[in-house]
């Protein structure tokens, strides 16, 4: 029950930290949020599984050996964003790609932007900005 954003943090944090434990990848976490942030009503399960499906495919397909999660402070909203320093991808129109449709009806359902920035020999990143409440 991830009801805290920085309980979700860390749960994708340790998902990450076995993950890539498997391929020696260097698996960094970054969580610069403080404040105790109650998550709205299934938050918690998209943002969850938007960042399961972006570490997965990091894993199996871009050769990285370094990747970072990051929570943190953004405008007057917070950003959660996963990158990698493999070899990218061309990221196509999001009707062409079940994956990151996928994530992006995702990010939709639960109110945030979410941005993919990929280029070949260049790494990914995957950025989700939402807005909560301090509790």
């Amino acid at each position: 029950v991830n009801d805290e954003l920085t309980k979700l943090f860390l749960h994708i944090r340790d998902f990450g930290e076995k993950l890539f434990s498997e391929k020696n990848i260097c698996f960094r976490a970054f969580d610069e949020v403080k404040e105790h942030i109650k998550l709205s009503p299934g938050f918690s399960r998209e943002a969850n599984l938007i960042f399961k499906e972006a570490m997965t495919n990091s894993f199996k397909y871009s050769e990285a050996r370094n990747v970072t999660l990051s929570l943190r402070h953004s405008g007057e909203g917070f950003e959660m964003s996963f990158e990698d320093d493999g070899i990218g991808f061309s990221v196509p129109p999001a009707a062409k790609s079940n994956g990151i449709r996928n994530i992006a009806e995702r990010a939709e359902k639960i109110g945030s932007v979410l941005h993919i920035d990929s280029e070949r020999d260049q790494g990914t990143r995957i950025t989700l900005n939402f807005k909560l409440t301090l509790n």
